[in-house]
């Protein structure tokens, strides 16, 4: 997303939750929202959300917001009682599908956005876009985290490999960010905020913001995932030949 500067933490479910594609002169043909018998008055939003973000939440309805590209609407707030949501493909980890699914985990995971318009590549039809995923050290209790960049264009790439590098870091004991509310070794088990939680998110455990882990990559499990809706698929088919029979 070409964002403005103060949208630079909210990633792409946040951004769906709380704007709209809205022009800079003429708003109506970006947005089919009827909002006239809406009611005024902004209700105080669930906090323990998993697209819940405080300061995109805080901004007054109608905020408007310019594209730091040429030719891309900007943005607007929603109205409290008409907030987004994001319908998510499944997509299965296997097969020609393996880097699509990895592709979409990149998206909901890290909150990427363009800090530059893309650049024509010299001999080739195509255009270099790079996406940057930044991250406040205010949100890390002081912690300084460097950005994952990812750049799209004239070369391939595996999204599998750009997930899986990220992954190993914000997991590791460097940074020592991983939630244990989220992996249920403290607390008692997932609090509301981790319950649906992605990526980098809010626990009320933490006074700062935490990495759930396996957001991106998590190994062997993404493919047990498969494995398990599979046998379960073959269990109730088996089931259904007995029944037939």
């Amino acid at each position: 997303m070409c964002k403005h500067a103060p949208l630079l933490c909210p990633g792409i479910e946040q951004f769906t939750r709380y704007f709209y594609m809205a022009g800079e002169q003429d708003f109506a043909p970006f947005t089919k929202e009827n909002t006239v018998e809406d009611p005024d008055e902004e209700e105080v939003e669930d906090g323990t959300h998993r697209n819940y973000d405080k300061w995109s939440a805080e901004l007054p309805q109608n905020t408007h917001f310019l594209s730091v590209c040429k030719g891309v609407p900007g943005c607007k707030k929603r109205n409290a009682h008409r907030l987004g949501v994001s319908r998510l493909p499944f997509i299965e980890c296997i097969g020609a599908q393996r880097e699509s699914f990895y592709e979409s985990k990149l998206l909901i995971a890290l909150p990427f956005f363009c800090p530059c318009s893309p650049e024509a590549v010299e001999g080739a039809e195509c255009q270099e876009w790079l996406f940057r995923a930044e991250f406040d050290p205010a949100d890390f209790g002081g912690k300084e985290i460097d950005p994952v960049v990812l750049g799209l264009g004239h070369d391939p790439v595996s999204f599998e490999m750009v997930a899986n590098e990220p992954e190993t870091r914000f997991s590791g004991m460097e940074l020592d960010i991983v939630c244990a509310c989220c992996t249920e070794e403290r607390f008692g088990g997932p609090c509301p905020q981790c319950q649906y939680a992605v990526g980098m998110h809010r626990c009320t455990n933490y006074s700062h913001k935490v990495w759930r882990k396996g957001s991106l990559h998590a190994g062997v499990l993404d493919a047990l995932v498969l494995s398990r809706r599979s046998m379960s698929f073959l269990s109730a088919y088996s089931r259904s030949l007995f029944s037939l029979a």
